[in-house]
Formats: C-alpha cells, sequence, structure tokens
C-alpha cells in the first residue's frame, strides 16, 4: 500500500540523515572512522559500508555512536545538518 511505501521512504531518509550526520560529526571533530568503528565492535569495512548505505544502520548503535561522537541522539538525528 502507499502507506508502506511512505513508512519505508521515511526510514531511508532517516537513515541517510543519520550517517550523514555520523560523516559531518567524524569530520568536524577530527576523529577517524577506525576508531569509531572500534568502539562500536565493528571492523572499519564494515563501518565504512554503514556509512556508505552498504550495510543497514541498526538502532543498537545509536548509544555507543553518540558517546564515541560525544553527541546526544538529537544531534545524530538533526535533519537541519545538511551536507
Amino acid at each position: 500500500s502507499s502507506e508502506i511505501l511512505r513508512i519505508i521512504k521515511e526510514r531511508i531518509v532517516n537513515m541517510n540523515t543519520v550517517t550523514n550526520n555520523i560523516k559531518t560529526i567524524i569530520k568536524a571533530k577530527g576523529f577517524k572512522q577506525k576508531h569509531i568503528a572500534e568502539q562500536l565492535g565493528l571492523s572499519e569495512q564494515n563501518f565504512s559500508n554503514i556509512l556508505c548505505g552498504r550495510k543497514i544502520f541498526k538502532t543498537e548503535y545509536v548509544n555507543s555512536v553518540c558517546r564515541a561522537l560525544e553527541i546526544t541522539p538529537n544531534e545524530l538525528f538533526d535533519e537541519s545538518n545538511k551536507n
């Protein structure tokens, strides 16, 4: 149905927002992707795949990512951080 498609599209946009915010914050704070990946218990390659959209950003990563990036969940999901 169109409602299901709307929800799927909204979630894709949200995940793109999250991964774009992660990349922007890593760059702005001068962090290394490898360091963030290690804090999540992921390989650098898997973390890179998540940021590029080849793998799914799981909701269980939210708290760990926020701690690693020294941000709040609101900042992670903030749609006003356009690249």
